[in-house]
């Protein structure tokens, strides 16, 4: 087996350094998304916000730097509204 260069390994530990992060961020979104979704039941709300969603969508299109597509950005955060919802309910 063929040693590692060093310069491919710092990419490799940096991108893993960013993907903990990102799970930190995500398990993060998570619990909030669960703490708001218990004070919307507290006030009668309903849970599901079309409206916000799609506001949430707008903000980041206009804050992405250009290295995530449009395309990229809509289908990576609707994936993460999607799935933080899911994961929020399942307590």
């Amino acid at each position: 087996m063929q040693p590692i260069d060093p310069i491919i390994q710092q990419h490799r530990d940096g991108i893993a350094d960013l993907d903990r992060q990102i799970l930190a961020l995500l398990e993060e979104r998570i619990r909030r998304v669960r703490d708001l979704k218990g004070l919307k039941a507290q006030r009668d709300m309903p849970f599901h916000d079309p409206g916000q969603e799609a506001r949430v969508l707008d903000t980041l299109r206009t804050q992405r730097s250009g290295d995530l597509s449009e395309e990229g950005l809509e289908a990576l955060f609707t994936q993460i509204i999607h799935w933080s919802k899911r994961e929020a309910a399942r307590d």
